[in-house]
């Protein structure tokens, strides 16, 4: 038996119209952003660090409260090389809002 209320797959189309668009346009900005500013902080590092300085941690690693991306021998999954978010709207040229390859 299909149950009604806020759960009710009657209501489930309308809410995902309503809210993956939006929230995956958010992601898809905010990703972007981080990875551009992960590239700079690469740079940053491989040439630019003063003598003796510390390497600047990326932003996904301070939000996250992590050292590095190996924890114990293993790689932690990297956000932002690992998320992939289908376009609402199908698209064969663009399946994706936002995937990094």
């Amino acid at each position: 038996m299909l149950t009604t209320g806020p759960w009710s797959p009657d209501k489930l189309p309308e809410e995902l119209a309503r809210v993956y668009p939006q929230i995956a346009a958010r992601l898809a900005e905010l990703i972007a952003r981080i990875e551009a500013s992960d590239r700079q902080i690469e740079w940053i590092n491989a040439r630019a660090l003063p003598a003796g300085a510390n390497r600047l941690l990326v932003a996904e690693l301070v939000a996250r409260g992590l050292p590095g991306f190996v924890d114990k021998g293993s790689n932690v999954h990297r956000i932002v090389h690992e998320l992939r978010l289908p376009a609402f709207e199908y698209s064969r040229r663009e399946p994706y809002t936002w995937s990094r390859g």
